[in-house]
Formats: structure tokens, C-alpha cells, sequence
């Protein structure tokens, strides 16, 4: 599978092996590389929950803050979890992909096939940098500022040594912190790459529906200016005009192939993601309520606010990450019927006039993507879902007095 090998797929299938979910795989380091971020993310999901139980009815803003943490862990968890689960369909997905790259060697196709692949490879470096950005800020941030007590010290006091979340470990923590700070960074960095690793795969497979997409109306386009050439050969030979007849009888036809093997493509995708973002969507929507309090309630303090504010901005951008693949299925479906209508059908056989029929109503209703079968990946669903969660911030808000 030489597509897997391309500089286009290089970061999420080295992403994927290390995090030892690659489908094609099945090493030792692998069933070890999982039992390490089970470890990994459980370790803060259990102290941090614990924290949350004693703070409840105590202090209503260390839970507000540790439930938001417990949303981002556990969503870790479920995309971890659903890549192991789905493997098998993971791993069809992939196969129908390198099948696809071998179907044609037209310049012209290959190059629309290699520039989604750069796409979703820019989309992907992009939301890994701005992933690890927001990681590295929120993980950090508290272990520098007692670094600060050398360059700018306070009157009769020194910054606290603290972590980045609220935990109950049962030690004394200013004891083991350096101990418990590794620890957490490891950790949170483990659980950042596995949301960057099942979303960077996500974009590219997605991507590459869309090149199929733009193939697809290639043809048609091909089909349609050969329909023209013979609209101006009717009144040449009998001949000369089946021959053209027939080339776009082919032309059609390799479309409509083409479109059976996207509808297969997406339907695989359908398969293999929905519950995952059945389940993800409802912790996003519900942390956006959640990590926007936070964000007011931390004000008073500028480092923890510009934690809590580049992780409330992670937030929306993991969900658009999320919705806009969803919208790009539907918006470039949509587009097949545009191309069918517009090929200048008028000018074919009745033959050809039969193909675009069927291309047309199959078409005419967009193929898309679902979370557990219950709510469309589109834009329109993405702004229902933000207003949820804004009202989810004043049920969050009442519990509090600013």
C-alpha cells in the first residue's frame, strides 16, 4: 500500500503506530503501547475524579473545573476505545483508499487525488499544531511560574508549586511534586495525541472522498464537452457521430462507477465513526457550557485564564474540526447533480440521457456523515450544538455568584 508510505499520509499512519492502533499491525508494542495510555489517561481520570466527589457541595468551582476535565479524559477514552473496537472497519476503510489510488493512471485524476492529500495534510499539521499548542500551554504554564520567584520575585512571598488540575492523591503533593508533575505532563500529553491521531485520520479519509468527488464531475465535465463536439457532428457521418456517442456513453458510465464506489466510502466512514461522534459531541457540547464558566470564573487570574482560555478555543475548533468534514461530504454531493444537469444532456443518445437520469437521482440527495444516526455532521448542526452549549453554561452559571 504505497499510498501509506507518500509524504500526504506520513503523519497520521506514524501517529497511528505509535499509538499502536495502525489496523495493519498487531505487534507486541502495540498491545503494550495500548495498555500505556489506558494507564496513562486513567491515572488522571481517577485522582481528578476523586477531587471532584469531595468538591462537590464544597467548593462548586473546583468541581465545575474538574467535570470539564473529566469530559476531555473521557472523550479520550471513547475515541482510544472505538479505535480498537473498529478496527476491522478502520482497516477496510484504509484498503478501499489505497484500491481507489490504483483504480486510474490519468495525469489529470492523480493530480486532483494528490491535491486533497496535500489539503489534508495541511488541515492536519495545522489542527496538530494548535492541539499540541494548547497542551503545552496548560500543562506548562503552572510548572514556570515558580521559575518567575528568580526574574521578578513577589514581596514576602513566592509563587505556589501547584499542578495544572485539581487532584486527591492521598500524598502530600508539594512533597512528590516533581514526580506528579511528570507524571501529569506525560499523561496529558498522551491523551492530546490521541485526539490529534483518530481526528487527523478522520480529515484525510475524508479528504480523499473528496478528491473521488471532484473526479467524478471531471469525468462529467469530459462528458459534457464531448457532447458538444457532437452536437457540431451531426451533420457529419452516421459514423463519425457513434464513435463520439460511444466515448461519452464510456465517460458516463466510468462516473457512475466511480460514484458506486464513493457511496461504498462513505457508508464505510459512516460505519466506523458515527457512535464515536454520537458520544463526542455530547461531552463537546456539554464542556463548551462548562469550560466557558471556568474561563469567567478564572478572570482573577491571568495565568490560569489564558489556560482555560486557549482550552475553551481548542473546544469550538475540535468541534468545527469535527462538523466541517461532515459538510464537505454533503457540499461536494451536492455538486454531482450540478454536474449532471449542466453536461448538456440534450445532445446525447437516449442511451447516454438514461445514465444521467440515474446519475441525477441518485445524486439529487446528499450523501453524509451522522453522529450514531441521530444528528447530521453539518454546519447547521454545529451552530444548534454551540447554542447548546451556551445553554449549558447558564444552567453552569446559576450554581455560581459572580
Amino acid at each position: 500500500m504505497s499510498v501509506y508510505s507518500s509524504d500526504y499520509w506520513k503523519m497520521p499512519v506514524l501517529a497511528q503506530k505509535f499509538m499502536g492502533v495502525w489496523p495493519f499491525n498487531n505487534r507486541q508494542y502495540d498491545k503494550c503501547m495500548r495498555v500505556f495510555v489506558y494507564v496513562a489517561l486513567y491515572s488522571l481520570i481517577v485522582p481528578i475524579g476523586i477531587r471532584l466527589v469531595e468538591e462537590l457541595g464544597v467548593n462548586t468551582a473546583i468541581a465545575i473545573e474538574n467535570l470539564v476535565g473529566q469530559m476531555y479524559l473521557n472523550a479520550a477514552v471513547i475515541k482510544f476505545s472505538m479505535t480498537i473496537l473498529f478496527k476491522e472497519k478502520h482497516k477496510q476503510i484504509y484498503e478501499l483508499i489505497a484500491r481507489d489510488w490504483k483504480m486510474t493512471s490519468d495525469k489529470e485524476e492523480l493530480e486532483i487525488m494528490e491535491k486533497h492529500a496535500a489539503i489534508g495534510r495541511t488541515i492536519s499539521l495545522a489542527y496538530g499544531i494548535c492541539c499540541c499548542s494548547t497542551a503545552g500551554a496548560f500543562l506548562m504554564i503552572p510548572t514556570l511560574l515558580p521559575l518567575l520567584d528568580y526574574v521578578a520575585p513577589l514581596d514576602n512571598s513566592s509563587r505556589p508549586v501547584v499542578l495544572p488540575y485539581y487532584a486527591e492523591y492521598y500524598i502530600d503533593q508539594r512533597k512528590y511534586y516533581l514526580p506528579l508533575m511528570l507524571k501529569a505532563l506525560v499523561a496529558g500529553m498522551i491523551s492530546m495525541t490521541v485526539f490529534i491521531t483518530y481526528d487527523m485520520a478522520f480529515a484525510m479519509c475524508v479528504q480523499h472522498v473528496c478528491s473521488l468527488f471532484d473526479i467524478i464531475n471531471l469525468r462529467l465535465q469530459r462528458a459534457s464537452q464531448l457532447g458538444s463536439q457532437l452536437g457540431s457532428q451531426l451533420g457529419r457521418s452516421a459514423r463519425t457521430s457513434a464513435s463520439y456517442d460511444s466515448g461519452v456513453f464510456r465517460l458516463i458510465q466510468k462516473a457512475i462507477e466511480l460514484h458506486q464506489i464513493v457511496i461504498e466510502n462513505v457508508s464505510s466512514l459512516e460505519n466506523a465513526y458515527n457512535l464515536n461522534w454520537f458520544f463526542i459531541l455530547l461531552l463537546n457540547t456539554t464542556a463548551v457550557g462548562g469550560a466557558l464558566l471556568v474561563v469567567l470564573l478564572k478572570l482573577g487570574h491571568p495565568e490560569d485564564l489564558v489556560r482555560y482560555g486557549m482550552f475553551f478555543a481548542a473546544i469550538f475548533i475540535h468541534k468545527y474540526f469535527i462538523f466541517l468534514p461532515g459538510q464537505k461530504i454533503i457540499n461536494y454531493s451536492l455538486e454531482v447533480f450540478e454536474y449532471s444537469y449542466s453536461c448538456e444532456w440534450y445532445n446525447l443518445s437516449a442511451e447516454c440521457k438514461v445514465l444521467i437520469k440515474i446519475m441525477m437521482l441518485r445524486s439529487i440527495r446528499p450523501l453524509n456523515l451522522t453522529g450514531g444516526k441521530m444528528f447530521l455532521l453539518c454546519m447547521e448542526t454545529y451552530s444548534a450544538m454551540l447554542k447548546a452549549g451556551m445553554s449549558y453554561f447558564t444552567v453552569f452559571a446559576s450554581t455560581q455568584s459572580f
